[in-house]
């Protein structure tokens, strides 16, 4: 529970780095399929194109600038990944730039457990 805590709030802490004030930040829930979903939504900078498949990368920042002016190491992501992982699930990521990003934690549900019980009562 405290990990997914933490991998939640590494995303709204980027949310928050990257949306300009006046800007938006939306957290989702839902399940669907057999899954849970986590969702961080913002209507920040955006990631380039060529960036979002390097995202979760050890210290990978998208540029010297973005690393100036926001601070960091670059290993928020990839230590959010680590956690989805480490529950059976993954990570997605929908970003343009200038329009904002869409991140999501998603874990497979546990199945209910079945009581059983004894013959006759």
């Amino acid at each position: 529970e405290a990990l997914i805590k933490q991998a939640l709030r590494i995303l709204v802490d980027n949310a928050v780095k990257y949306t300009p004030a006046g800007g938006s930040i939306r957290i989702f829930t839902g399940a669907k399929e057999g899954a849970a979903r986590l969702t961080v939504q913002d209507d920040g900078i955006g990631i380039p194109p060529e960036a979002v498949p390097r995202v979760f990368d050890r210290f990978f920042r998208t540029d010297e600038s973005r690393a100036r002016a926001t601070g960091g190491s670059g290993l928020g992501l990839s230590i959010a990944k680590w956690i989805a992982e480490r529950h059976g699930g993954h990570m997605e990521v929908l970003s343009r730039e200038n329009v904002g990003t869409r991140i999501s934690i998603v874990l497979p549900l546990a199945k209910p457990k079945v009581e059983e019980k004894e013959p006759g009562t």
